[in-house]
């Protein structure tokens, strides 16, 4: 079976799987992608031939998430190619660990000063204020009687 059958062929596959969501599109054109600098047959393909990939893919300067839906598109490819083969010993040379990399962690976003305001007057509890108060990192200039005051004001950061 020629290339561009077996990509439709997977496509479909995709369309069965998740008809409702974009990941058919997505995938077809990450193995498309793959298959632009890689053409060797694909029973041949090796781990490194993925590393080359995933490398070229992180030099390109792609965000790490795209990498990671490549990496994982390939995996899904190669492993319908084994079972249509009826040759589930065919191994896959994606190894999601491998290749894909860590996720991204991104650092909350910081409150702005009107929303953290809000949030400190629905404040009532001493404690949770108190935790407020070394969550934002206003410990600095706060007195024990900026927590608990009847005006609840939020402490002052010097």
């Amino acid at each position: 079976m020629d290339t561009e059958n077996i990509i439709l062929q997977f496509e479909q596959y995709l369309r069965h799987r998740f008809a409702e969501r974009r990941t058919p599109v997505d995938y077809v054109s990450d193995v498309r992608q793959f298959r632009s600098v890689c053409q060797k047959p694909w029973r041949e393909i090796s781990m490194q031939d993925i590393d080359a990939f995933v490398e070229q893919q992180r030099a390109s300067g792609l965000k790490s998430a795209t990498v990671r839906r490549r990496v994982a598109a390939l995996k899904t490819f190669f492993d319908l190619l084994a079972e249509e083969s009826d040759d589930l010993s065919w191994p896959n040379p994606v190894r999601f660990k491998r290749h894909a990399g860590k996720a991204e962690q991104h650092l909350p976003r910081d409150l702005c000063d009107d929303n953290l305001e809000r949030v400190w007057q629905e404040i009532r509890c001493t404690r949770d204020r108190a935790w407020l108060a070394l969550i934002t990192g206003g410990v600095t200039g706060w007195r024990s009687g900026d927590i608990d005051s009847e005006r609840h004001a939020q402490p002052t950061v010097s």
